[in-house]
């Protein structure tokens, strides 16, 4: 499956060929080695499923008003 993925997100750590090693801290690339989570390489394969999803959006705080008041009087 091919993606088109910005230059700056080419990073082994989202590469299909990288293993994390000690934490984030360095990668194992099955084609390069031991390289950190910034090298970029030709090899590079976009694996979506090694990116971390935002936060949540928060929920939005909703108001109660009563029907009773605004209702016309007669």
């Amino acid at each position: 499956m091919k993606k088109n993925v910005p230059e700056t997100e080419r990073l082994c750590r989202f590469c299909e060929w990288a293993s994390a090693l000690h934490g984030e801290d360095q990668m194992l690339c099955r084609k390069r080695g031991v390289v950190s989570p910034l090298y970029v390489c030709r090899a590079f394969r976009y694996d979506p499923l090694k990116r971390d999803p935002g936060a949540p959006p928060a929920a939005q705080k909703l108001e109660y008003i009563s029907l009773e008041e605004d209702a016309p009087s007669e």
